[in-house]
């Protein structure tokens, strides 16, 4: 049979010009920017096997990984200790964490990033340990810590999640312990102290205006 080259010819042409796809042309890979499906990633304790983690990723051909869905974690028992999500590698909606045994640890509601939000700890027996602002998971503005059973404990400030300002400490039965400033998590100044016993409930005193070369 004769060999027809103007029909292999045209073909080859109409191929070069993306009409025809030659089979022994690889395909096109997909866009570093498109939507990879994500992919589950699990961790389990090294002593028992048990699941104590699970976790979905996006993974870009360009080599980024990001985070993104449900992130839940457990105790070796198969006990719920931290749940997280997170959209596109940012943390977003409500963060917890729990006691062993069920009990509430820890909330915050992502608001947005640089945006102030509530977060809030408990004690073991579910009475608030801590409550006050954080920005980005970093504590800021105004603190309160309580004891188990619900007498505060101390109040002040942060920035950037370090205690700045003016701070008080309470003794356990609420009587006042001290009072003072710190600055970058450490205590400066002037501070006064009041004994436990008699019980100093209340005090107009307050620390006086910190020097400049106070450290």
């Amino acid at each position: 049979m004769p060999v027809r080259y103007g029909a292999v010819f045209s073909a080859l042409l109409l191929a070069s010009a993306g009409c025809l796809r030659p089979t022994w042309l690889p395909e096109v890979p997909q866009s570093p920017d498109g939507p990879p499906a994500p992919a589950q990633r699990t961790s389990r304790d090294p002593n028992t096997g048990a699941l104590v983690a699970s976790w979905a990723v996006l993974e870009y051909l360009d080599g980024r990984v990001e985070r993104h869905g449900v992130e839940t974690r457990w105790t070796p028992e198969g006990v719920v200790r931290a749940e997280r999500e997170w959209d596109h590698g940012q943390p977003v909606g409500t963060w917890r964490s729990w006691y062993p045994d069920g009990t509430l640890r820890s909330e915050y509601a992502y608001a947005g990033a640089d945006v102030p939000s509530r977060m809030r700890f408990h004690h073991r027996n579910g009475v608030l340990s801590a409550e006050g602002w954080a920005t980005n998971a970093l504590r800021e503005g105004p603190w309160t810590f309580w004891f188990e059973d619900g007498t505060v404990r101390q109040e002040g400030r942060y920035e950037n999640g370090r205690r700045e300002g003016v701070w008080t400490i309470r003794h356990p039965n609420g009587g006042l312990k001290s009072r003072g400033w710190y600055r970058d998590d450490r205590r400066v100044g002037q501070w006064r102290h009041w004994p436990q016993t008699p019980a100093t409930l209340e005090s107009d005193w307050q620390p006086p205006p910190l020097d400049p070369g106070d450290q």
